[in-house]
This record gives C-alpha cells, structure tokens and sequence, in this order.
C-alpha cells in the first residue's frame, strides 16, 4: 500500500505541475496573442490611411497620363494617314 501511495502522491504533483505549466504558458501566450492583435489593428490602420492619401494621388496621376493618352490617340488618329508604297516600281495608284 505505501508503494501505491507514493506513486499515487507523485502522479499527483505531476498532474499539479502540468497544470501549472500549461496555465501559466497559456496566459503568457495569450497576453502575447493580444499585443499582436493590437499592433496588428493599429499598423493596418496606419497603411489604410497612408494608401488612402496616396492612392488618390496615384489614381490622380493615373487618370490625367491617361486622358493625355487618349488626347494624342485623337490627335493621331485624325491625321490622314501618309500613303507608302507598296513596292519600288509602284505608281501609288497614278
């Protein structure tokens, strides 16, 4: 009997020191988890704001490169085009 309370005593404090273990690496864990989660919210915060700002400026510039674009596409595009000549010998239709 004193063998099985001995084993019983030590698988007791096991149990105890296990869950001790467990509970205090789970608090660490979880203050550590709510810090990230902070940071993480207050730098998606921050890159919402900073591309917000230069996303406007970005699409700004984006939108006036391209209305250019299609102002000098119009340009080209009403201009005649020059005839070429197909081959040396020929006449250009004359």
């Amino acid at each position: 009997m004193r063998m099985q309370d001995a084993l019983l005593s030590y698988l007791i404090d096991f149990l105890i020191a296990c869950g001790g273990a467990w509970f205090v690496c789970m608090s660490f864990f979880w203050r550590f988890s709510r810090r990230c989660t902070g940071l993480e919210f207050r730098v998606l915060d921050l890159e919402a704001r900073a591309t917000s700002v230069a996303g406007r400026d970005l699409a700004k510039k984006r939108w006036d490169k391209d209305k250019q674009f299609e102002t000098e596409m119009a340009q080209i595009m009403q201009d005649k085009p020059a005839r070429s000549r197909k081959y040396d010998n020929d006449p250009l239709g004359e």
